[in-house]
């Protein structure tokens, strides 16, 4: 995949995975292409006030580093962000692809749905499986 040799470079804010089988926060990435926009869409995985990590049902080829924009989308209600994100690192895992961006250029305000997933509370007794995208 495009970007392997790229210095996988760990966002420095907390992540927090958020509950997929609670509710899905659908993440539909548009990235410029020499074609015109390109878009997938997918779950936000994990999210830090810094970035996130979205998984796309699939297989895909990304060009990295890159620059696109996400636009997250609340499961409920009508709240939507669009946010610039610098791609930074994807893998491909079983029949997903995981992609790791940092918000740019800043990062994501306060005062949004997804300040409710920043916090410890919701996986109080939860079982949260970590995938080992490295072997």
């Amino acid at each position: 995949m495009a970007g392997a040799d790229l210095p996988k470079i760990p966002r420095r804010s907390g992540r927090y995975a958020l509950p997929s089988t609670l509710a899905v926060v659908t993440a539909v990435l548009e990235l410029p292409s020499e074609f015109g926009a390109t878009s997938l869409t997918g779950k936000l995985w994990d999210v830090s006030s810094t970035g996130c990590c979205v998984a796309f049902p699939g297989l895909h080829r990304m060009d990295l580093p890159g620059l696109g924009h996400l636009t997250i989308t609340h499961p409920f209600l009508a709240e939507i962000h669009v946010l610039g994100v610098e791609l930074r690192w994807a893998d491909a895992f079983t029949h997903s692809t995981f992609v790791g961006m940092l918000f740019s250029p800043e990062p994501l305000a306060e005062g949004t749905f997804l300040d409710g997933y920043m916090q410890s509370s919701w996986a109080d007794g939860e079982v949260t499986t970590m995938l080992d995208l490295n072997g």
